[in-house]
């Protein structure tokens, strides 16, 4: 049986795609937001809209991109945590 690790490695397994928001308060925020985009959208002439989309495009990459990275730093510091853990208790 191939490890976690492993699969992860050879892309077998993509949590990030994997994941639902689960927190009702997010689905909320989420729609809400959805219907404001929306309504905006629709007063936009058609020359904006294009432009609306590609700002919203960058913008949405870089939230990912800072979302990456504040996972990849929390990440970092649990690992040290658990080295640290491990460390002092052998």
């Amino acid at each position: 049986m191939k490890s976690l690790l492993m699969k992860l490695y050879d892309g077998e397994i993509c949590p990030r795609e994997e994941t639902e928001p689960i927190l009702k308060e997010y689905r909320k925020k989420l729609k809400e937001a959805n219907m404001y985009e929306s309504r905006f959208v629709r007063k936009l002439d058609k020359e904006l809209i294009g432009d609306f989309n590609d700002f919203l495009s960058e913008y949405y990459d870089l939230t990912s991109a800072g979302m990456a990275e504040a996972f990849a730093k929390g990440f970092s510091v649990g690992v040290k945590m658990m080295a640290e853990a491990s460390y002092l208790h052998d």
